[in-house]
């Protein structure tokens, strides 16, 4: 037996590590949809998933007692926040993986698609389909030119130098009012539940979002 992430599937399938697993439709039912999706490999099932994580916004509700009702509003508040000394970052969203060098695409993908781009397309039978790679059209270059206007050198809420850690920290430690992270930070914040907002999240401009949820 295995246990691991659902993008794994690929490669030991084309290795010959894995062999499809038999489940009924009435199996596959109590299942929701995305995560059924996620353990299909050609039209066939090669794992049980047992979770599915996403993520979400968490609200610093003393800070912040509205909720934004889009990722814009998000940060028109944070900039206000800011402005006023309450808070030194308008959002902790992770933007680098943890070694500070490259970026972290899973927390990036929602604005990516926000804007309807896409990374691939997908085949009939609901898999990725490589031949039709989304970066690079229009939408795709869109996204991009909205995720540096909030860079940096534009409204200044996504920042290179925020990983999941340090967004985290500065969340936690009452620096910034809003983070976007996922169900591991939940232990963390559950001490604090008179301050926190339920999870949830802005609609970001232009679209929905599909987030990169793992899948296990």
């Amino acid at each position: 037996m295995l246990v691991g992430a659902h993008d794994w599937i690929g490669n030991l399938v084309q290795n010959g590590l894995i062999d499809p697993i038999q489940m009924t439709e009435d199996q596959l039912a109590g299942y929701v949809d995305v995560a059924r999706k996620a353990v299909t490999y050609n039209g066939q099932v090669y794992g049980v998933p047992y979770a599915v994580e996403n993520l979400a916004l968490f609200r610093n509700t003393e800070l912040a007692p509205e909720a934004p009702g889009s990722f814009d509003e998000l940060v028109e508040t944070g900039k206000k926040l800011k402005a006023a000394g309450k808070v030194e970052e308008i959002v902790g969203y992770p933007v680098s993986q943890q070694d500070g060098q490259s970026g972290d695409t899973y927390h990036l993908y929602l604005l990516y698609t926000s804007a309807g781009a896409h990374l691939f397309g997908t085949t009939p039978g609901g898999d990725p389909d490589p031949s039709d790679l989304g970066v690079g059209d229009r939408k795709s270059v869109e996204a991009f030119e909205r995720i540096a206007k909030l860079g940096e050198k534009g409204e200044g809420a996504l920042k290179r130098s925020f990983t999941s850690d340090n967004s985290a920290a500065a969340f936690n430690e009452g620096r910034t009012a809003f983070m976007v992270a996922g169900p591991w930070r939940l232990a963390r914040r559950r001490g604090d539940h008179d301050r926190q907002a339920p999870p949830g999240g802005p609609r970001p401009r232009g679209g929905p979002a599909h987030p990169a949820g793992a899948r296990r």
